[in-house]
């Protein structure tokens, strides 16, 4: 049986994960726990990731593995809101995305809806700007705060 390349371009779709999030080799490398090495020779040596090495940068992606395959679009039958919602969040860091579900976590424990708009807005200056928005991280120590304090003057 002859060895035929599978018509999915897996190192097409790390790169075009990689770059929608404003990410180097470097930055991928960092968030899948790989080497920058061993992710660089898969271009240069035109070989595709092992299984785990996949399971990795998925987790460093934030998605699944079913998400990472999937063909059609996985946002079909959401609404507007939702679908910006989802790719604001490809956008954002393992760290951005963690401190986002602790504000939002906290948020709907208060029931507080200015402060969730407060705080996508806040997502969607960051994920929309690479330099550091002073703006956006003042916005999200405001909403911390309050959250903390129990206010919803943010």
């Amino acid at each position: 049986m002859k060895n035929e390349k599978a018509s999915f371009d897996v190192l097409s779709k790390i790169q075009n994960e990689r770059l929608k999030r404003g990410w180097t080799e470097y930055t991928l490398a960092k968030n899948s726990d790989l080497s920058q090495s061993t992710v660089s020779s898969w271009y240069r040596k035109g070989l595709e990731p092992s299984l785990a090495s996949l399971e990795r940068i998925c987790n460093g992606f934030g998605i699944t593995l079913s998400q990472f395959f999937a063909t059609d679009e996985y946002t079909t039958g959401l609404s507007n809101d939702q679908t910006l919602l989802l790719e604001m969040w490809e956008k954002l860091s393992p760290e951005q995305i963690k401190a986002l579900l602790l504000l939002l976590y906290k948020c709907l424990i208060m029931a507080d809806i200015y402060m969730y708009y407060d705080i996508l807005y806040a997502v969607y200056l960051l994920s929309n700007y690479r330099t550091n928005n002073q703006y956006a991280y003042h916005l999200c120590r405001r909403c911390k705060q309050s959250v903390i304090s129990g206010s919803s003057d943010a």
